[in-house]
């Protein structure tokens, strides 16, 4: 077996988190605030270390111009929490995300 197939699990995953950030930090943030740096360490936690700073960080600041979170700045610095526009989208989470699972066997034929 080649070494770049050794990857390729990975890779798929760190593509899929690139293609869904969006989803997944208003999906991380539906039970707390957290800073960038807890939304990082709660999908490091869940998926390992694919999740890289600058992505998380991007998404952010395009979630917050969408008004899907607010950021709340403290002592500890930047807390990310859900507007009311994201929560109704966090509570709706099941529903996209079986779109999403239509969308992927339409698209790869399963």
């Amino acid at each position: 077996m080649k070494a770049d197939e050794l990857d390729a699990p990975k890779d798929a995953l760190i593509r899929f988190f690139k293609a869904f950030a969006d989803i997944a930090i208003i999906s991380a943030l539906k039970n707390q605030p957290m800073t960038g740096y807890g939304i990082k360490k709660h999908f490091m936690n869940r998926i390992g270390d694919i999740a890289s700073p600058s992505t998380i960080y991007t998404h952010l600041v395009l979630l917050e111009r969408k008004r899907l979170i607010e950021c709340i700045k403290n002592k500890r610095g930047r807390l990310y929490a859900l507007t009311a526009t994201g929560r109704k989208i966090a509570d709706n989470m099941p529903n996209i995300v079986e779109e999403i699972n239509r969308s992927l066997n339409k698209i790869l034929e399963i």
